[in-house]
């Protein structure tokens, strides 16, 4: 069985899931609780890194990808 943990997106939920779903019985999708995006890592990163944009003032959009490129997310422990 492959398990896989997402958010209540609507979409996650609509026919063309459900039909592909029932034809791959090995996958089983986990939905996380409404309304906690403290309870998912990926927000934490997405935090991080924007708490770091913000304070990182650069000048042209060029500066601003490289500065999200080399950023190192501390959530993530690197």
């Amino acid at each position: 069985m492959i398990a896989i943990v997402l958010g209540n997106l609507q979409i996650h939920r609509s026919k063309a899931v459900t039909t592909w779903l029932a034809a791959h019985p090995q996958l089983r999708l986990v939905y996380g609780a409404r309304y906690s995006p403290h309870h998912n890592p990926v927000e934490r990163i997405w935090g991080a890194l924007k708490t770091y944009l913000a304070n990182t003032p650069t000048l042209t959009m060029a500066g601003r990808l490289r500065a999200c490129m080399r950023h190192n997310v501390p959530a993530l422990g690197r």
